[in-house]
């Protein structure tokens, strides 16, 4: 896949099959590392599993696998966290650095009417504050969090996206 190719990049519901491929995204340990938050042990197949059943029959969270062709790419999601309507994504390291989240995110935004919107982000995960900022996300704050996988306090920064940022950026 090359970036000139991203119009062929899709959203899609997720099917069960996909959760096998966001199995292998998880245990990527760089991965891991720059997300910060993910699981405390990555490679826990059945918890692994049984999250995300739980996550697909809650209605609280709006999930599309994200696909070029056949190939899962990784997911992107809208949840609650803390008490407020959140966006988040994980995507296979083999297609970082190629507009895929950026795009995902575009398209997701049109279908996530909600706003304000907000994210988290690990402080040293600068590519993930960058596809923020390139689609209308402003800082609002910085804390520090347990991370229970990294079983340290790691500095989060947070986002937010109001109507009127949104459509500044523009995208697709």
């Amino acid at each position: 896949m090359s970036t000139g190719n991203l119009e062929h990049l899709i959203l899609r519901p997720v099917a069960k099959k996909d959760i096998e491929a966001f199995f292998e995204h998880q245990n990527d340990p760089e991965a891991n590392e720059l997300a910060a938050f993910g699981a405390k042990n990555p490679g826990d197949r059945v918890r692994f599993f049984s999250r995300w059943e739980q996550m697909l029959t809650n209605e609280v969270f709006v999930i599309r696998t994200i696909c070029f062709g056949q190939q899962v790419l990784g997911y992107i999601a809208h949840f609650e966290q803390l008490g407020r309507p959140a966006v988040g994504c994980w995507i296979d390291r083999a297609f970082w650095g190629r507009g895929v989240a950026t795009d995902a995110l575009r398209q997701f935004l049109l279908l996530i009417k909600v706003r304000p919107l907000f994210a988290r982000v690990a402080a040293h995960n600068t590519a993930c504050i960058s596809l923020l900022l390139r689609n209308g996300f402003i800082e609002v704050g910085r804390e520090n969090s347990l991370s229970v996988a990294a079983d340290r306090m790691v500095e989060e920064v947070l986002f937010k996206l109001d109507n009127d940022r949104q459509t500044a950026v523009g995208g697709k």
